[in-house]
């Protein structure tokens, strides 16, 4: 029996992940066939770490958790604070290479969730009432500050506030984090910004240098940040 192997698949290097699926017999060996994934391993080498989600008895139960672990995390859209690409992955994983019964692989005893009970969504915690919690509280705002006389007793007390020593001291003292300055080979940068523009990398990729554990990237560290 043919055993279809979904698994997530993360550079130890650079941190990029991968979410797909093998009917290999040794998924850890398996590399992956993503349009991005590949040439990303070509780059820099097969240092993997591999965990399997599922094993899978039919295509249409791959396709499931496939579509089920892609919405999950993003796959698709999901970004860092730089705006790259946290998963090597173009498109859902549906299971790929077959249309048949795409349409119809969810419906009725095929569907590996079939005959289980659904999630109660109409209690106090679920998440439909949060939502509908947080669109009354952002009516309420809006409907207080569209209030001439709100406005005027906020601009008062605000100016009371200011009046405060230690509020003023406070106010004061805030600031942004620290810079992350960064020490490269016996180079040192006063931030990762400054350390990219002089590599011709992202900044997302200095980071990621930075904080592994690779002996390849053992000259790569932070110099003054956690």
């Amino acid at each position: 029996m043919t055993i279809y192997y979904l698994y997530i698949k993360t550079h130890n290097i650079t941190g990029l992940k991968y979410l797909g699926q093998t009917s290999n017999n040794d998924p850890f060996k398996y590399r992956g066939s993503g349009k991005d994934w590949l040439p990303h391993i070509s780059l820099y080498g097969y240092d993997v770490t591999t965990i399997i989600l599922k094993e899978c008895k039919t295509r249409q139960e791959l396709s499931y958790w496939g579509r089920y672990y892609s919405k999950v995390f993003n796959v698709v859209h999901s970004q860092d604070d730089y705006g790259n690409k946290i998963w090597a992955n173009r498109i859902p994983e549906t299971g790929g290479g077959w249309t048949n019964n795409i349409l119809n692989f969810n419906k009725g005893e095929n569907n590996p969730m079939f005959g289980r009970k659904r999630p109660d969504l109409s209690g106090p915690d679920s998440p439909n009432k949060s939502s509908k919690r947080r669109e009354e509280n952002k009516t309420k705002s809006r409907l207080m500050w569209s209030d001439e006389e709100f406005k005027k007793k906020m601009k008062v007390v605000r100016k009371e506030k200011w009046k405060d020593p230690d509020y003023q001291e406070k106010m004061k003292n805030r600031s942004k984090p620290p810079t992350k300055m960064v020490s490269i080979n016996g180079t040192k940068y006063n931030s990762l910004k400054e350390a990219a523009t002089d590599l011709k990398l992202d900044p997302s990729t200095v980071s990621k240098r930075c904080s592994s554990t690779h002996e390849r990237f053992s000259d790569w560290k932070y110099i003054n940040y956690p």
